[in-house]
Parts: structure tokens; C-alpha cells; sequence
């Protein structure tokens, strides 16, 4: 049995992919700390959503209001189960050397 604690989570925004200036991207990152002591990231893309709910509906049929929601997808195509540190830090600075291979800040403009 594998047993992990939550140590630490982050919230990470602002950034858009490199070479496209329309979509915003941010990160949600959990930081787990093994029995041993190692600790790894769980990342999270935040993803957010227009939903259309069937209830309640007005008089022809229509949904009578919009909600935005706001969806964690679990990054695991990026490799960053290869990520495995000794301390929080070390761990956030690999995911961000990481992100910044892929993303730049929006800050820059």
C-alpha cells in the first residue's frame, strides 16, 4: 500500500501557449509528499466551460440562465509523473521550468 499526504497546492495563471496569443491557459498543482519523504505534482489544466443546464426552462423550451464552470483536467500527458523532488520547492521548480518549456507569461505584453 502507497500512502501520500497533500502538502501543498498551487495555483498557477496568466500563461498562454508559446505561439498563440488567443487562449489563456492555467494550472492547478497539488504537491503530495510520499512516506519516504519524496515529492511529486499532480497538475491540473483549469478549464473553463459555458454550461447550458436543462433546468429550469422558460416558456419555450429554453434554459433560463448560462453558467460558467470551471473544470480541473488531470495533465498527464506532459510527463510530469517524471517529476519527484525532496522538498515543495523543489518540486515547483521543476513544474515551472516545465510550464515554461511550454507556455509564456502574459505579463509580458
Amino acid at each position: 500500500m502507497r500512502v501520500s499526504r497533500l502538502v501543498a497546492v498551487f495555483d498557477v495563471c496568466g500563461l498562454r501557449p508559446k505561439g498563440n496569443r488567443d487562449e489563456e491557459l492555467a494550472f492547478r498543482v497539488e504537491v503530495f509528499q510520499r512516506e519516504g519523504g519524496e515529492c511529486f505534482p499532480v497538475v491540473w489544466t483549469k478549464k473553463l466551460f459555458r454550461v447550458r443546464p436543462t433546468f429550469p426552462m422558460d416558456a419555450e423550451g429554453m434554459p433560463t440562465a448560462l453558467h460558467d464552470a470551471c473544470l480541473l483536467h488531470e495533465e498527464e500527458s506532459l510527463g510530469w509523473d517524471e517529476i519527484v523532488a525532496d522538498s515543495v520547492d523543489g518540486v515547483m521548480e521543476k513544474v515551472k521550468a516545465r510550464i515554461g518549456e511550454l507556455c509564456e507569461s502574459m505579463e509580458d505584453d
